[in-house]
């Protein structure tokens, strides 16, 4: 079977060391044709420059005003060339075998996605734990997948057919395209594979080392999600609860009491069984010890916020 070529759009924002090995770990496939599309957000280190010193005519170069990692991979995937593309953060890896397995499962004409375990290694270098594929509940029609940094790719008409991702999103970009393309794959009678392998390499850092962490962008990651699909989250009241939960532990986080009030008696409300949440409505009900629990003066001088009572 001959395997369509692959385009990884590779976003990237001032990390230039890391993203060297990357970009290698793509050129290393074995079996699959590739390229790399690496997409840089306005960086203003030497990027450009570790790119251009790789020197292998497979990688191209995009870059664009500092607009967001989404509006990266948007401007990475117009200038692909491939018909199936993938996304992998600037600081991840891929092994040797990852495209062409992947690849294998669309020789299935009607399969427009497929997905793989991910193995999370620590600062030191070792596996810490495996994310494997798993039944991703009522909200997502319970396809078996896993969509994260590099643990899938897709056919361009998919990814066309669904719009991209939202520009200006800051968190949750990949559960939130999941969420769009369930709905596209039903309509168009196509399905999502999913193979057991932990073909790609996630270096855990720290929470607050990724933008995408921040109080400010998992609020509006998590308001997004359920402003645009919440007739699919209202299929399973845990789901429903912890994107609420989230929203409102961000929002108490930037010291916005009253709103992370709303948002954590929405959650109780709509999970009832989970006693975290009315465990977190009560924290925020009191904002001294909440403000200790989840350290808000701390985030509040990072994000250079005011609180708000």
């Amino acid at each position: 079977m001959t395997l369509p070529a692959l385009s990884v759009v590779v976003p990237t924002y001032n990390r230039a060391r890391a993203l060297e090995a990357t970009v290698r770990s793509v050129l290393a496939q074995q079996g699959a044709a590739v390229e790399v599309v690496v997409a840089d957000d306005g960086s203003v280190d030497d990027t450009a420059e570790v790119v251009a010193a790789i020197g292998d005519p497979r990688v191209r170069y995009v870059a664009q005003d500092n607009a967001g990692g989404c509006a990266a991979r948007n401007a990475g995937a117009r200038v692909a060339t491939a018909p199936v593309l993938a996304f992998l953060d600037d600081d991840d890896e891929v092994v040797p075998r990852w495209a062409a397995t992947l690849l294998g499962q669309l020789g299935d004409p009607n399969c427009a996605v497929a997905c793989c375990a991910a193995a999370h290694v620590d600062e030191d270098g070792a596996i810490a734990r495996t994310v494997p594929p798993q039944d991703m509940g009522a909200p997502f029609d319970h396809l078996r997948g896993l969509f994260d940094t590099g643990t899938y790719i897709l056919r361009r008409e998919a990814f066309d057919g669904v719009g991209g991702f939202v520009d200006g999103l800051p968190a949750s970009p990949h559960t939130e395209l999941a969420l769009r393309l369930v709905g596209l794959c039903e309509a168009r009678g196509w399905t999502i594979r999913a193979v057991d392998q932990p073909l790609v390499l996630v270096h855990d850092r720290r929470a607050s080392d990724r933008a995408r962490n921040h109080p400010s962008a998992l609020y509006e990651g998590a308001r997004y999600i359920l402003e645009h699909h919440g007739d699919r989250l209202r299929r399973s009241p845990r789901m429903l609860g912890d994107y609420l939960a989230i929203a409102g532990v961000s929002a108490a986080r930037r010291g916005d009491w009253r709103e992370a009030r709303r948002m954590l008696w929405a959650a109780a409300r709509a999970n009832p069984g989970n006693p975290k949440h009315l465990g977190r409505m009560i924290l925020a009900a009191g904002p001294a010890l909440g403000g200790r629990v989840w350290r808000v003066d701390e985030f509040r001088r990072a994000e250079g916020r005011k609180t708000q009572t």
